[in-house]
C-alpha cells in the first residue's frame, strides 16, 4: 500500500487575509444586487439622491455602482458619486469618476459643473476657472457658468475680468438671484484699502487692576502682498505704553506665501523688539501648513524665541486651525497649543468663532516682562466671537474671553480674566 503524503504549501498571511474576506464581502454585494434587483435604475437613482442629500455618503455611493454595473453610461449616476467624493473633500476619486463622464461625453454640462465646484473646493481656483471658461465655449449663454467664472474670477482678485463677466449675466436675466451677492463680493473685495481700531478690556478676579488695550490698524493689498502697520496701546500695571508695528505677508509662488513682522517699543509692558517669520503652503484636501517662529526681545538678558507653525482645514462653511508654540529655555522646554473653529455665514468677512488654548504663554502677547526677568505664564483660555458686515465695506467685531493664568509672584496660583472686545473695520 502506497504511502500517502500531504506537502503544506506556505500561504502568505496578507494573501489569507485578502481570500478570506473575499469569501465574506463577495456573497454581501451578491446579497445587496439581489435585493434591489427589481428596482428599476431611475428609482434606485432617486433613493441615491436622498441618501446623499441626508449626509449618508457610503449609502449613496454603494447604490451608485448597483446602478452603474447595469447601466455604465449612466452619467448623472457617477456624477453625484463624484459630488459625495468631493462633499468629503475626496477630490482625487470625485476627479476620476467626472473625468470618466467627460471621456465619453466632453460637453457634458453637469459634469462640468461638478469639475468646477471639486477644483474650486480644493483650492485649484485657475483650473476651475479654466473649467468654467470650457462650459461657457459650449454654452455661451449658460447662467451657471457665468456664476462660476465670476466666483473664481473674484478669487483670484481679477475684479475687472469678473465685474465684465457679471455684466454679460446680467444682460442675459437682470433677476438672477446671484448678481447683488457677486456684485456686492467684487466690490468688497476690489477695496484694498482697510482701516480697523479695536479695544479689549480686562477684569482680573483679584490682585491685578484692570488692563486696557487697543489698537489702530490700517492694512493695504499690494502686488506684492499686503502690507499691515499697526499702533498698539495698553495700560497694564499703572503704565501706559505705545508698541508700532508692521506685518507683511508676500506672494512667494503658487501655493507659497509668507509672513513677516517687527515692532518696537521703549515701553516696559511691550517688548523692545518682537520679530516673526512664517512660511505658508496650500495643502491638499482644503488644508494649509506653516512652519514660522516668534522672537521678543526685552533686554540683554531677557529675550524669548517661540517655534511656531499651524496646520488649517477648510470644510464648507467651516475653518479649523491648531498652532502650537514650542519655547525652548534653561532649564527644559515649554510647550503650548491653541485652537480656533470658525462658522462662516456667506462670506469671509461674516463668522461665529471659538477659540482656545492651553499650556505655558500659549497666546505669543501674553509674554509680561518686570524688572528684567520674562515671566512664562501657564494659562487656560477659551473665547467666543462674531464678525459681521453691517455694510459691504463695513464690518463690526466682538468678542467675550475668559483666562485662568498663572500669577507673576507666585508660581502654581492662578487668577481668573474676564475681558470684553469690540472693534470695527472699513473698506476703502
Amino acid at each position: 500500500m502506497e504511502k500517502l503524503t500531504v506537502t503544506f504549501v506556505p500561504v502568505k498571511i496578507h494573501k489569507l487575509i485578502f481570500l478570506v474576506l473575499s469569501l465574506l464581502i463577495f456573497p454581501l454585494a451578491g446579497l445587496a444586487q439581489q435585493k434591489y434587483q427589481d428596482v428599476g435604475v431611475d428609482k434606485l437613482f432617486k433613493m441615491a439622491r436622498s441618501e446623499a442629500f441626508d449626509g449618508n455618503y457610503q449609502k449613496a455611493r454603494d447604490l451608485c455602482d448597483i446602478i452603474l454595473d447595469r447601466a455604465p453610461d449612466y452619467h448623472d449616476v457617477r456624477i453625484l458619486k463624484a459630488r459625495t467624493y468631493a462633499w468629503q473633500g475626496k477630490y482625487e476619486k470625485a476627479r476620476a469618476e467626472l473625468n470618466t463622464v467627460l471621456e465619453l461625453s466632453p460637453g457634458y454640462k453637469d459634469a462640468l459643473r461638478a469639475l468646477f465646484d471639486t477644483e474650486y473646493w480644493s483650492g485649484n481656483t485657475k483650473k476651475a476657472l479654466n473649467i468654467a471658461q470650457k462650459g461657457l465655449n459650449r454654452y455661451p449663454t449658460e447662467q451657471t457658468f457665468l456664476v462660476d467664472k465670476t466666483k473664481a474670477l473674484i478669487k483670484l482678485e481679477r475684479y475687472h475680468k469678473a465685474d465684465e463677466t457679471l455684466n454679460i449675466l446680467e444682460n442675459i436675466n437682470p433677476s438672477n438671484d446671484k448678481i447683488n451677492s457677486l456684485r456686492k463680493s467684487i466690490g468688497r473685495n476690489s477695496l484694498n484699502n482697510t482701516l480697523t481700531g479695536s479695544y479689549t478690556f480686562q477684569n482680573f478676579s483679584r490682585t491685578y487692576d484692570n488692563t486696557h488695550f487697543a489698537y489702530l490698524q490700517w492694512s493695504r493689498r499690494t502686488s506684492l502682498g499686503s502690507i499691515i502697520g499697526r499702533l498698539n496701546l495698553s495700560r497694564r500695571f499703572q503704565t501706559y505704553g505705545l508698541q508700532p508695528e508692521i506685518d507683511w505677508y508676500p506672494r512667494i509662488a503658487e501655493g507659497f506665501y509668507g509672513y513677516l513682522n517687527y515692532g518696537y517699543s521703549g515701553s516696559s509692558i511691550f517688548p523692545e523688539h518682537r520679530a516673526g517669520a512664517e512660511l505658508y503652503h496650500t495643502l491638499p484636501f482644503s488644508m494649509e501648513g506653516s512652519l514660522g517662529f516668534r522672537y521678543l526681545y526685552f533686554g540683554p538678558s531677557s529675550s524669548v524665541t517661540m517655534l511656531t507653525g499651524s496646520l488649517t482645514k477648510y470644510y464648507r462653511n467651516y475653518y479649523f486651525n491648531i498652532r502650537p508654540y514650542i519655547t525652548p529655555k534653561s532649564s527644559g522646554v515649554s510647550k503650548s497649543v491653541s485652537f480656533t473653529i470658525r462658522r462662516y455665514m456667506g462670506n469671509p468677512d461674516n463668522y461665529l468663532y471659538v477659540m482656545g488654548s492651553v499650556g505655558v504663554s500659549p497666546q505669543e502677547r501674553t509674554y509680561q516682562q518686570v524688572t528684567g526677568d520674562v515671566f512664562q505664564l501657564k494659562s487656560q483660555s477659551f473665547s467666543v466671537g462674531i464678525r459681521q458686515n453691517i455694510r459691504y465695506n463695513v464690518n463690526l467685531f466682538g468678542s467675550l474671553d475668559y483666562s485662568h493664568q498663572e500669577l507673576l509672584f507666585s508660581p502654581g496660583d492662578y487668577v481668573n480674566i474676564y475681558s470684553f472686545t469690540i472693534g470695527t473695520a472699513v473698506k476703502f
